[in-house]
């Protein structure tokens, strides 16, 4: 949530998203299908502050991916992971700058986070101004520098595809960061596959990249291989990997505001704990 003028406070329009979210999960706790009835629950981690971000672009090619990162990231990615399930944990620099519009009650949690409960909420999203949407229109030509045509174009719901999943945690990203970016895109150039993006959390600086989709190929795993060789064989820096395959389901998801491309199953949990 980006500070601007005209602008509730970020942190003011954060807790709101972060508690209507929670409350939404809790509403639909048990989601009924022709499959079976499914459980499903969700932590949540707020924090506030100034990032870090950038775009790293690959030389002589129109192929960019942007980053992520900064305490504020780390710290929401804490305040997750320590948060009770269903609960919503959030930092000091977010309560501090919460105003009279919003009464909560917090108790101390671990890592200097709180569990945040209200109540009576008096927070109502409705007089929150929300962050500016843009509205549709024709594709702009640089999303073309970050995905591939055919995710610019594509529309449908997902489907189940056998995916080759990696997982990439660099060493050392304060020192590292350029040389780490520029040798993903130059590997993804020479062998393929939809690098998802570069983030900073709690398991660390990390890309994730999967192949067999939204293209797959007949030699997938093999180009995974391809790829990962040739980032361990770059003697500036070093990185963790974790590669799986195996059935994921493929496909957006988010809402029209904002929605990304990815691959869930299984696998590609096994391929994060494997880095």
């Amino acid at each position: 949530f980006p500070e601007g003028p005209g602008l509730d406070p970020a942190a003011l329009r954060g807790m709101a998203a972060a508690w209507n979210f929670r409350q939404a999960v809790r509403s639909r706790h048990s989601f009924r299908t022709r499959f079976g009835t499914f459980s499903f629950n969700a932590r949540i981690g707020l924090s506030a502050g100034q990032i870090r971000w950038e775009i790293f672009g690959a030389k002589n090619q129109r192929r960019h991916v942007w980053f992520f990162g900064g305490e504020p990231v780390l710290n929401a990615t804490r305040c997750r992971t320590h948060a009770d399930i269903g609960s919503l944990n959030a930092d000091d620099a977010v309560l501090d700058a919460l105003d009279d519009r919003v009464s909560v009650t917090v108790e101390p949690a671990r890592f200097g986070s709180a569990v945040v409960d209200t109540g009576p909420l008096r927070i109502d999203p409705l007089q929150i101004d929300p962050s500016p949407v843009l509205p549709a229109g024709p594709v702009d030509p640089l999303n073309a520098d970050f995905y591939p045509v055919e995710l610019i174009h594509a529309h449908g719901r997902g489907e189940f595809r056998q995916s080759v999943n990696l997982f990439v945690r660099l060493d050392n990203p304060d020192r590292d960061l350029q040389r780490f970016a520029d040798a993903l895109l130059a590997a993804q150039a020479r062998y393929g596959g939809y690098l998802q993006d570069i983030t900073e959390g709690d398991k660390g600086c990390l890309a994730l990249i999967f192949w067999g989709a939204p293209i797959a190929m007949e030699n997938d795993l093999g180009r995974a291989l391809e790829f990962v060789s040739a980032l361990q064989a770059r003697p500036e820096f070093r990185i963790a990997a974790g590669l799986t395959c195996g059935l994921a389901h493929a496909g957006f998801m988010g809402s029209p505001a904002h929605e990304v491309y990815s691959c869930n199953s299984k696998s590609v949990n096994l391929a994060a704990r494997l880095m």
